[in-house]
């Protein structure tokens, strides 16, 4: 599917950079990655700027962003009211957001699965549209930076150094494994220590 959506941005340009990551961040999956290789293409051939893709990626998602936020917070308004166990739950997720809304934010825009989620999740809790949107832009943009820098770096290696091929695809697996297991194993601690 990747290489599908590479071809297809490739073909249809800042249109299909914006709509995929638009796509992306309303909460359809889809290998948004293909948006920062043909992005990077694009750049490196001198078709547009560095901050025209930047900027085209950024908005393709604080719009999807925007949006899934605006169901989040027609969701809970429509349907989570009253005493029900799903209203407590939004309750509890309204108060996380109350404590900790601008930092939550942020970071979720730097967490790939969990960034399209995370706007419908703060529509749900009802934060402040302002305070969501500043923190929205800002960890997009950081996000998009280091994301085009990275795939600039593993183009170029891959272009130019064929030998680096199986390092770098070795690199990332291994990387991924880490993370993966790193991450269950410090979840399984946390759970054992509360409770405890």
């Amino acid at each position: 599917m990747l290489q599908t959506m590479i071809l297809w941005v490739q073909h249809y340009g800042i249109p299909a950079i914006f709509l995929s990551n638009f796509i992306e961040n309303v909460g359809i999956p889809l290998p948004i990655e293909a948006a920062y290789i043909a992005g990077q293409a694009l750049i490196t051939a001198h078709k547009y700027s560095y901050i025209t893709i930047l900027s085209v990626i950024s908005l393709g998602q604080i719009s999807g962003a925007v949006l899934s936020y605006f169901l989040g917070r027609r969701v809970s308004e429509k349907y989570l009211t009253g005493e029900s166990q799903l209203s407590k739950i939004q309750k509890k997720i309204e108060n996380w957001y109350q404590k900790h809304g601008p930092v939550t934010v942020f970071a979720c825009r730097l967490i790939g699965y969990v960034r399209p989620w995370s706007s419908f999740v703060a529509g749900v809790a009802r934060i402040n549209f302002t305070m969501f949107l500043i923190f929205t832009v800002l960890g997009t943009v950081v996000l998009n930076v280091v994301a085009l820098a990275i795939t600039d770096y593993v183009v170029y290696a891959w272009i130019n150094y064929e030998e680096m091929r199986v390092l770098i695809t070795l690199s990332f697996s291994i990387g991924t494994i880490y993370m993966i297991v790193h991450g269950t194993r410090s979840y399984i601690s946390n759970r054992k220590e509360k409770a405890d």
